[in-house]
């Protein structure tokens, strides 16, 4: 992969989205922000992401919905926990 690398955020807690984005910004990487599952799976849908850092509580639908919707996207997407 050329560039740097994208991630993906999915947290609703404001404070922890943006502690996450600041440390990953120190380690070079490139980040986008969703606090829903609905405007992650948006983003995923428009954009390339390399990481997805996924909250399991979100307020319209779980984590792991749309861990489901990664994988069903992109059957080569592998999962870590």
């Amino acid at each position: 992969m050329s560039g740097p690398t994208r991630i993906l955020i999915v947290e609703d807690t404001p404070s922890l989205q943006t502690a996450y984005a600041q440390w990953l910004a120190k380690a070079g990487f490139e980040t986008e922000l969703a606090a829903t599952g609905g405007e992650a799976i948006a983003k995923l849908d428009t954009q390339e992401m390399a990481v997805t850092l996924l909250d399991l509580q979100l307020p319209d639908m779980s984590g792991f919905d749309v861990l489901g919707h990664i994988l069903q996207d992109d059957g080569s997407t592998r999962a870590c926990w």
